[in-house]
C-alpha cells in the first residue's frame, strides 16, 4: 500500500548530535544512505489504532498490550508474566518502509519554558523532516488471519487517510499525516465492520 507523505515526517529513531554548541540537529533515521521508516514504528501505530477502534466499538482491547486474549493482541502478538510466561507471535508481520523519493529539510525550533511560556535562552534546535515522498505500507501474513482482521486494518489505513492518526514524532504538532496513494485500494464499509466485530464479540 502507498502512502504519500503530506505534511512532512520526522521519524524519531534517528540520533540527536550537537551542529554547534548552541544548536541540536535530530537526524532523520537512514539505513544504507537512504531514509526509512521502522516497521516496528509503523506497528505501533497500526496496532495502537486498531486498539482505539475496538473500544470504540465495544470490543475488548488491553492497556498494556499483554492480556493474550483481545483481538489486538491476537492480530499483532503480545508477552505476559503473570505466573506464567505466555507469548504468542503476531499474525502479522509489518516490514520497514524506504522513503522513495525523500526530501528532507531543517526546520529549527526553539524550546519554551513550560513555566513561564517564554522561549528558553540557548535552546535552539533543529529536527530533520522529510518533506515528501512516498513509502509503501508493507503487511505479510504470517498465520491464518481471524475474521475482520484485514477489515480492521483497513479501517486504521481509513484514519490514517483521513489524517486522524499519524506516523513518527511530533503527530500533534501537524507533522505525520499521509494519504493512500494507491489506486486500487478501496474504503471498508466502516458500518458494516463494526456490525460484523460487534456481533463477533458477543
Amino acid at each position: 500500500m502507498r502512502l504519500w507523505i503530506v505534511d512532512g515526517l520526522h521519524l524519531g529513531a534517528g540520533s540527536t548530535t550537537p551542529d554547534d554548541a548552541r544548536v541540536e540537529v535530530a537526524r532523520v533515521h537512514r539505513q544504507n544512505g537512504v531514509e526509512v521508516v521502522p516497521g516496528s514504528s509503523l506497528k505501533g501505530v497500526l496496532r495502537t489504532r486498531a486498539e482505539y477502534i475496538c473500544r470504540v466499538l465495544g470490543l475488548a482491547a488491553c492497556l498494556d498490550q499483554r492480556c493474550g486474549d483481545c483481538r489486538p493482541c491476537g492480530l499483532f502478538g503480545f508477552t505476559a508474566v503473570d505466573g506464567r510466561a505466555r507469548r504468542a507471535r503476531a499474525r502479522i508481520a509489518v516490514h520497514a518502509s524506504t522513503i522513495v523519493g525523500a526530501v528532507v529539510r531543517p526546520r529549527q525550533h526553539v524550546a519554551l519554558d513550560r513555566f513561564t511560556g517564554d522561549a528558553r535562552p540557548s535552546a535552539l534546535y533543529t529536527l530533520d523532516v522529510v518533506t515528501d515522498g512516498v513509502l509503501r505500507l508493507r503487511v505479510d501474513a504470517l498465520d491464518v488471519l481471524a475474521p475482520g482482521d484485514v477489515e480492521l486494518l483497513h479501517a486504521v489505513l481509513c484514519d490514517l487517510d483521513d489524517g486522524l492518526v499519524g506516523i513518527g514524532a511530533r503527530t500533534t504538532s501537524g507533522l505525520g499525516t499521509v494519504r493512500v496513494d494507491d489506486r486500487d485500494w478501496r474504503r471498508p464499509d466502516l458500518t458494516a465492520l463494526a456490525v460484523h466485530l460487534t456481533n463477533e464479540a458477543r
